[in-house]
């Protein structure tokens, strides 16, 4: 019988070092907030759900090759606590817990730091190249840039049949086009 024995630090591989890293992480207690600056943003979003904004790093591991030995690759590796960005859909009959203006939920209190290096990681996201999100130094100015942006539209809004350009329309005029079921009426 043979005994084992745990590998020191110096004995793993790259990925049994990150798995242990990520292992020891999760069970050493919950997530912490980023570290904060003093500086804080508001976030907008407008995107229904919001989005969890997280930092990368790139980091090597060795990844086994068919026939044999290893090959370097990199790889992106959470680097720090995700924050939790509001989006403008709440269940009805729900009031929400932040303000919502011109059609984006503003999430107070984002550290500026955080916010700028996820911004750099991010900035060719399209939620960030069609201003779905963005972050201001004050609320104030967050709602004013809301309302500016009030028309700007994320796709992901309902579906308004008789004036939604996402609504499919046939180029044959015999042919209507698509209509909702009218309530039955009341005898």
């Amino acid at each position: 019988m043979t005994e084992t024995h745990a590998k020191t630090p110096d004995q793993m591989t790259d990925a049994e070092r990150a798995a242990a890293e990520l292992v020891n992480k999760s069970m050493n207690g919950p997530a912490t907030a980023p570290k904060r600056s003093g500086e804080t943003v508001t976030v907008a979003c407008k995107l229904p759900n919001g989005m969890i904004l997280q930092h990368w790093r790139m980091q090597a591991f060795r990844d086994p090759v068919l026939g044999g030995g290893h090959r370097e690759v990199q790889r992106a590796v959470e680097d720090g606590a995700p924050v939790k960005v509001h989006g403008p859909t709440v269940p009805f009959g729900i009031v929400p817990r932040f303000l919502i203006v011109g059609g984006y939920a503003l999430t107070t209190g984002i550290s500026k730091d955080f916010w700028d290096k996820w911004l750099s990681q991010n900035r060719d996201h399209d939620s960030v190249a069609n201003r779905l999100i963005f972050a201001m130094p004050t609320m104030d100015a967050a709602q004013g840039q809301a309302d500016d942006l009030a028309e700007n539209q994320s796709g992901l809004q309902p579906m308004l049949p008789d004036k939604d350009k996402r609504v499919p329309r046939s180029s044959n005029p015999a042919l209507t086009t698509v209509a909702t079921a009218e309530a039955p009426k009341a005898a």
